[in-house]
């Protein structure tokens, strides 16, 4: 067990232990652990982290990366993409991006849309779409619509149609 990384967690009550010791042991499952417990936007904790363990498997960092874009981290997803520029942010059909618009983390969808432009916004049947429309949130869905006209198109229109309060307050 790391003593370190324990006492530093402890100190600034970034870490939940949640094992029978009271401790979270660093070399079982501490990357997914200390991922899920690490405080929103803490990225001096996980620097020190990193520092620890130098390097963090890709599976692992795929799991950091999902989870804080799905609570919204932007600026521990920019630092932590400069670590780790390989992360897949395509996996588990645009689940980073979905998430994203779904938990009204605008910011960060413009981010995940700059950094490649290839996101398929349709995944799902097009949930980060339809979640948009869902929750009336007018400034994803005029950015998605950017998106569905520069691709020729329209399927945004037959969701829309469902959802003719949103479609009023739209200009085409």
């Amino acid at each position: 067990m790391n003593k370190l990384l324990i006492d530093y967690c402890q100190v600034h009550n970034i870490v939940k232990f949640n094992d029978k010791s009271g401790y979270i042991d660093p070399y079982k499952k501490v990357n997914y652990n200390l991922s899920f417990y690490i405080e929103k936007n803490n990225i001096t904790t996980f620097r020190h982290y990193v520092k620890l363990y130098n390097k963090i498997n890709i599976n692992d960092a795929n799991h950091i990366f999902r989870t804080r874009c799905s609570i919204g981290c932007l600026e521990f997803i920019k630092f932590f993409m400069s670590i780790y520029p390989n992360i897949d942010i395509h996996q588990f059909r645009e689940y980073a991006f979905r998430t994203s618009c779904q938990s009204n983390h605008f910011e960060l969808v413009k981010f995940l849309w700059s950094l490649n432009k290839n996101i398929n916004i349709h995944a799902c049947n097009e949930a980060a779409f339809r979640h948009s429309c869902d929750n009336d949130r007018l400034q994803f869905i005029e950015f998605l619509i950017t998106i569905y006209k520069q691709e020729n198109n329209n399927k945004y229109l037959e969701i829309l149609d469902q959802y003719p309060h949103i479609k009023s307050q739209l200009e085409f």
